[in-house]
């Protein structure tokens, strides 16, 4: 009879605004259904009907809200009577995966667990029972995992796969689920995995599958992004070289550009392997040749194999016999080596034939330019009375003037205001500084007639030659300004300078 008073009361309340008392008669109507389960329980009669019954009255849509924030009350009125079938069901009523999924795996229902997580299960609870389950299901675990890839993060899942690969869960006689799920990461979105990633399946590689380790090694050398490996290399040599995966080293020693370690480990168990390590500096024919020495003299005194190593005088262009030498036995006899000498000389005999033929050419390079600078010395030009000046076209024998190979001449001032236009500021300065310093100086070494400075013609002050006017003349005359660079360097130079344009199209406007 109270149970029905509470029932009907329950229906006149309303959630939004009698959600307290309605806590309170839910709470009131478990306790009261639970104890009269409990007083049933062994009874073959009225147990299932009641308990359906009250999971009916729970399962309302009205009541969600409500039994949200009364659980903790109900959860210990199910505990205080034992009721472990009535505990599971209400928290899966409101989605209380985390109690679910403690329960499941308190009763070693591992797959149960996982199945619910995958259903209902939010990522940090995936996390947290990740462990769990990689111990007792590994291989659903990861299956798991794979199909939820979109909503987990590998680095989080990684102390579940350290602690599946510590706890002894994995053996050689099945597949390490870690190195499968790593491998599945990796793949899947190689340019946005985690280098943390990287490295820990390295670890595996070189800890369970040693023969995937050196391709691994290489496939992920060149991110995409940066052009730098995946993995740090520095802790792949140290794992490495600690398990003893010797060609992993000489990958990882040439990566970082550690060729000359590379060779030294190769040595120890691949001569072959060496010799391909010692070409790979292409650009450095110094360091190559010092890493072929160093295979030549583990050859011959580690191995006491002369012939091989004469091979490497054929292997090795940089090579001759006179390096190798020091390597032999004092008592050595000569017979082992005399073709390999033999032709080393004839090598000698044709270089110093090429070396004399090169300075036959370069003595005869030096006569003619010696020659040339004897015609230079008595070379001259005409210059007629009629002859203007290529700027002012007045005639040029009027004033100081240069004349250049090429015909063209030019009044000393007229040739300066010409290179204005062409030449840097900088050189413009320079030009300014040394004609303040030749007109300063005393008039002694110039000629009466071009004593006026005022007008600061460089070939009236050029018959002294000392420094300044010297370099005065390198920098207004050392080529006609029509003929030489000045003129190909202004070529996308415009005729008329855009400050002056607008003024220039108005003075031609009809």
């Amino acid at each position: 009879a109270l149970r029905i008073f509470l029932l009907k009361k329950l229906e006149t309340l309303r959630v939004n605004t009698d959600r307290a008392p309605m806590a309170m008669l839910l709470c009131w109507l478990v306790e009261l259904y639970l104890e009269k389960l409990g007083s049933i329980k062994d009874a073959e009669e009225g147990f299932d009907e009641l308990q359906d019954e009250m999971r009916r009255t729970l399962a309302q849509p009205r009541y969600k809200a409500v039994l949200e924030d009364c659980q903790k009350t109900i959860y210990n009125l199910i505990s205080s009577h034992g009721s472990t079938s009535d505990y599971v069901y209400f928290a899966t009523l409101i989605r209380d995966a985390d109690r679910v999924v403690s329960h499941h795996l308190s009763r070693n229902e591992f797959i149960a667990a996982l199945s619910y997580l995958m259903k209902h299960g939010s990522a940090s609870l995936i996390y947290k029972f990740a462990p769990t389950l990689m111990e007792h299901c590994p291989r659903a675990a990861v299956d798991a995992f794979i199909q939820l890839s979109a909503r987990l993060n590998p680095r989080e899942l990684m102390p579940a796969l350290v602690q599946y690969e510590t706890s002894g869960a994995s053996s050689k006689n099945q597949p390490n689920e870690a190195i499968r799920y790593l491998e599945f990461c990796v793949e899947s979105s190689p340019h946005t995995a985690e280098s943390a990633v990287f490295n820990y399946l390295l670890s595996l590689y070189a800890k369970y599958q040693p023969d995937c380790l050196l391709g691994y090694l290489t496939t992920h050398s060149r991110s995409a992004s940066n052009g730098e490996p995946r993995y740090d290399v520095k802790y792949a040599l140290r794992l490495c070289t600690e398990l003893g995966h010797k060609e992993a080293c000489v990958f990882i020693y040439t990566l970082i550009g550690q060729y000359e370690e590379a060779v030294d480990t190769a040595l120890l168990f691949d001569i072959e392997l060496a010799k391909l390590n010692a070409d790979l500096p292409e650009n450095d024919d110094e360091l190559r040749r010092k890493l072929w020495l160093k295979i030549a003299k583990h050859v011959v005194q580690h191995d006491k194999n002369i012939e091989k190593a004469m091979e490497f005088l054929q292997e090795c262009d940089l090579l001759k016999i006179e390096d190798i030498l020091p390597f032999f036995p004092p008592f050595e006899t000569i017979e082992h080596f005399k073709d390999a000498i033999c032709h080393s000389l004839e090598e000698y005999n044709q270089h110093i034939d090429k070396l004399k033929e090169e300075m036959n050419e370069a003595t005869e390079s030096a006569q003619r330019i010696r020659d040339d600078i004897l015609d230079l010395r008595n070379r001259h030009t005409v210059v007629k009375a009629t002859q203007k000046c290529s700027y002012c076209r007045y005639n040029l024998m009027a004033r100081p003037f240069y004349i250049f190979p090429c015909e063209h001449g030019f009044h000393a001032d007229c040739l300066l205001i010409e290179i204005s236009d062409h030449i840097s500021p900088a050189r413009r300065a320079r030009i300014e500084t040394l004609q303040a310093r030749i007109a300063a100086e005393p008039s002694r070494s110039t000629p009466e007639r071009y004593s006026d400075t005022s007008s600061l013609t460089p070939s009236a002050m050029l018959h002294a030659g000392d420094g300044p006017r010297e370099e005065l003349v390198d920098l207004i005359a050392s080529e006609c300004v029509y003929c030489g660079e000045l003129m190909v360097r202004s070529v996308d130079k415009p005729f008329i300078p855009w400050d002056d344009y607008n003024a220039t199209v108005k003075d031609w406007l009809i």
